[in-house]
């Protein structure tokens, strides 16, 4: 038996059989004894099928007819065929070729059968013996042809949360495209379509796609990508974070963290002038008074798994406010007398600030009055004059104490020069004339003086000339005194006694 196979456009097979024509009788009520091909596997439509089988021929012989037909797995040789390739009559034996073409691809096998013996086409008797039997079995395979494939490219951001995409190259012809992404040449499950998104676990691997190309009539074939970069870690599009809320000490501050992409797990860090405040780690902040005078920020940070952690801070608040001081109330000191100083001790303020000052008469501004000092003026007497003193710090909210009440001595309105008359020589007496002193009444002290000094005891309105005088200068001062007034003193004119 002589088996051959060659190949043609499309498909193609050529089959050698062993074919041994021996009708009988009986078989020919039978239709004659049958050799059988089987396995004829088709991948394609319109396979052409060549198959090329030796006949031999019975001594004697030299004529003979056959049918042959094609079938499919589990026919009977009754059954309708899928191919009648009709009657054949053989003149000679040797190679004969059998050609035909199957629409559809599947599994076939070929029956040829010796349909009956009649004269003159070689009869033979019941008791004839063929010379051969039936062929084996074998698989007629299509030859397809071969794509001018392309290679496909990867283009988009090796990152993760990035999109690829494959392009497939040029081929020819143009087959059905199916995808599979590979990781560090793994394939990736699911990673079936023609874009790709990086996910956490593609960080640091290098990415490629098989691409592969089916067409009926061609040899499937796959074409890999060149691989990608190593994948990095995914960056986050931002947003700058913003601050509302009232900036005062015990006010409550908010973060907004504004929209990320992708969404991230958000960590908040609270700021005060550039300084982290400890345990300030969520989104609100509420102000204390260390805040006071200072601005806040705040940091937001956004992580997520396979992207690159990111923080973005918010613009400055206003500065807080609020602040309390620790003070003490001032206080004045200095006479109550007109043209005396007074001077305001400020006292402690806690933050110290800065200070300012305000001198007021019966409640009222003095104007100009604004140092730490003033000199009371007529005008003051008998008025009630205070100091307001106010601290001012950025933040703090502005505090003005007033010291206590003083109230300033009247002064009289009449206080004149007293004169002394008598004689003066030792032994006489000497009388102080003080004058009028209003308002009335006015209590008036007397002291008399020798050359300048106060002579003691010498305390009266009078005073009577002793031998010590003698030669010296002799004056009176009288001094005028009055509740809530302010007590003046008037020196006469100095007399020599002789």
């Amino acid at each position: 038996m002589l088996l051959s196979q060659f190949g043609k456009s499309l498909a193609a097979a050529a089959v050698a059989l062993a074919l041994v024509l021996v009708p009988t009788a009986a078989q020919a009520a039978e239709y004659g004894s049958s050799v059988t091909v089987a396995n004829i596997d088709v991948d394609v439509a319109g396979a052409a099928v060549e198959v090329t089988y030796d006949a031999a021929f019975l001594p004697g012989c030299d004529d003979g007819w056959f049918r042959a037909k094609v079938l499919r797995p589990g026919d009977d040789g009754d059954a309708p065929p899928a191919l009648s390739l009709g009657y054949y009559r053989l003149t000679s034996p040797g190679s004969h070729t059998l050609a035909f073409t199957l629409s559809e691809p599947g599994d076939y096998f070929i029956v040829f059968e010796s349909p009956w013996a009649v004269a003159p086409f070689c009869p033979t008797t019941e008791e004839s013996t063929p010379t051969g039997g039936p062929s084996a079995n074998f698989t007629i395979t299509p030859t397809l042809d071969n794509f001018t494939a392309g290679i496909p490219a990867v283009s988009g951001s090796a990152k993760v949360g990035s999109v690829l995409t494959v392009s497939s190259g040029t081929w020819t012809p143009t087959p059905t495209f199916s995808y599979q992404w590979l990781r560090n040449g793994s394939s990736i499950p699911g990673a079936t379509a023609k874009t790709y998104s990086p996910v956490t676990a593609d960080a640091g691997a290098t990415l490629s796609t098989k691409v592969t190309g089916v067409r009926t009539g061609y040899v499937t074939a796959t074409r890999t990508s060149v691989s990608t970069g190593v994948v990095a870690g995914g960056i986050f599009t931002t947003v700058r974070p913003s601050i509302s809320g009232t900036t005062k000490v015990g006010g409550v501050l908010t973060a907004t963290s504004g929209t990320w992409s992708p969404k991230p797990v958000y960590g908040y860090q609270w700021k005060r002038n550039g300084v982290a405040i400890s345990g300030a780690t969520k989104a609100t902040y509420t102000l204390l008074k260390a805040d006071a005078g200072a601005k806040l920020t705040v940091s937001v940070t956004g992580t997520k798994a396979g992207f690159t952690s990111a923080t973005s801070t918010s613009a400055s608040s206003a500065v807080v406010s609020g602040g309390a001081f620790a003070t003490a109330a001032p206080a004045v000191s200095g006479s109550l007398k007109v043209g005396a100083v007074l001077t305001a001790s400020s006292g402690t303020w806690t933050p110290k600030p800065s200070l300012s000052y305000q001198w007021k008469r019966n409640g009222t501004a003095i104007p100009g009055a604004t140092k730490a000092t003033y000199t009371l003026q007529k005008a003051d007497a008998g008025g009630k004059v205070t100091v307001a003193v106010t601290g001012k710090k950025s933040g703090f909210t502005t505090v003005t104490r007033t010291s206590i009440v003083k109230t300033v001595e009247k002064q009289l309105t009449s206080a004149p020069t007293p004169t002394v008359k008598g004689t003066a020589n030792i032994g006489k007496v000497l009388s102080a004339v003080p004058g009028t002193w209003t308002p009335q009444p006015v209590n008036l002290t007397y002291k008399w003086t020798r050359n300048g000094s106060v002579i003691s005891g010498a305390t009266a309105s009078t005073y009577t000339l002793k031998a010590a005088d003698k030669g010296k200068r002799i004056s009176v001062i009288v001094t005028g005194s009055k509740t809530g007034y302010t007590s003046v003193s008037r020196t006469s004119v100095e007399k020599t006694i002789s």
